[in-house]
């Protein structure tokens, strides 16, 4: 399971829009950079309120350019969830996004553990843990 599928597992059982589209074409320093840039508008703009909808006219008016990778996601969860709140969403994707990092680097080290049938099972488990 990649990064983005990871990703996405996670933020779907919490009922959340999934990036999975765009981020599965992105590396992760690029996602923590498009995460960054909305975190920081957030913090420009001043509130905990604002939903994605609100979110590029908030951080134009507090001075803050939206980068078009940043655009597009937030354009995405606009969409998606128009009067999401974007505090929430961004506190719940720094969860899932470490949960995601966490389990594709012990995924990758699993599959250079011997094969055998404990191993499959480790595997078939890994698979349902978001």
């Amino acid at each position: 399971m990649s990064l983005s599928e990871s990703y996405d597992a996670c933020m779907q059982q919490k009922g959340l829009p999934l990036l999975g589209d765009i981020f599965s074409q992105k590396s992760l320093t690029e996602i923590l950079e498009v995460f960054e840039e909305i975190d920081q508008a957030l913090e420009g703009a001043g509130g905990k309120e604002i939903t994605f909808t609100a979110l590029p006219a908030a951080a134009t008016a507090a001075g803050a350019t939206l980068s078009p990778a940043t655009l597009e996601v937030v354009g995405v969860l606009a969409g998606a969830a128009a009067d999401l709140v974007a505090f929430f969403y961004m506190t719940s994707a720094a969860n899932c996004l470490s949960l995601a990092i966490v389990k594709n680097a012990l995924v990758a080290e699993l599959d250079a553990a011997p094969d055998g049938t404990f191993k499959e099972q480790v595997e078939a488990q890994a698979e349902g843990v978001a």
